[in-house]
């Protein structure tokens, strides 16, 4: 029953960043937040560098306008299909209500240290970091790059990133295609500076739950 309800839709959620140092399956984040891998949380497409994205699983989306060129057997004349699939990837499906539906594959957010895929050379070096490289990060020296994960209960995702120093706040700085660019800050309290560590990208939804300042000091790197 609880895992049932942990799966409805949200209706309410209280905007909280959680972050750590070093990384961990989604699984293994799931059980320390709530007590069971329940499959909320999802690995960013592009919110970092380090970020992977691939095609998720086949949906099925309603077809808004059936082109003349059709057939009536339901599939996009002049496509490539694919051999021995009943159900290729261009072809056009209708449901018993009449509603023509066309196959999509959605871009979904992959593990960052999960297995190779097409984007990898053969043979080559991977284009992504491997789980050796993430965990010689996490051991390397104070002011070097460490890896630190954080997680956003409003976009209920997980995001792996890059810093020298522990962070402390993120910054909204800018737009750019309805995607805010955020500044991932450590913080001196010396001096009470904000330091820029590592630039993420987000929906502009996380605006609605971010206070306004109406002054910071922001140094762009640390002299020390």
């Amino acid at each position: 029953m609880a895992r049932n309800y942990r799966r409805a839709k949200f209706r309410q959620v209280h905007p909280r960043l959680f972050a750590f140092e070093g990384h961990m399956s989604i699984c293994a984040i799931e059980e320390k937040l709530f007590g069971a891998a329940v499959g909320l949380i999802r690995w960013s497409k592009n919110a970092s560098p380090l970020s992977r994205h691939g095609p998720g699983p086949a949906v099925l989306e309603p077809k808004l306008h059936l082109p003349e060129n059709d057939t009536e057997q339901g599939q996009l004349a002049g496509l490539p299909q694919a051999q021995g699939d009943d159900n290729p990837r261009d072809s056009v499906e209708t449901q018993a209500e009449g509603v023509w539906r066309v196959r999509t594959y959605p871009m979904i957010g992959k593990e960052p240290w999960g297995p190779c895929d097409e984007q990898c050379p053969p043979g080559g070096p991977c284009s992504h970091k491997t789980d050796e490289e993430l965990r010689a990060l996490e051991e390397s020296p104070l002011g070097q790059d460490k890896i630190f994960t954080l997680i956003d209960t409003v976009t209920m995702t997980a995001t792996i990133f890059t810093a020298a120093w522990p962070p402390q706040a993120l910054i909204a700085c800018g737009t750019e295609g309805g995607i805010e660019r955020v500044l991932v800050c450590s913080y001196d309290w010396t001096t009470g500076t904000l330091f820029k560590e590592a630039v993420l990208r987000f929906p502009g939804k996380i605006l609605e739950s971010m206070h306004r300042l109406p002054s910071i000091r922001l140094g762009l790197r640390r002299t020390w």
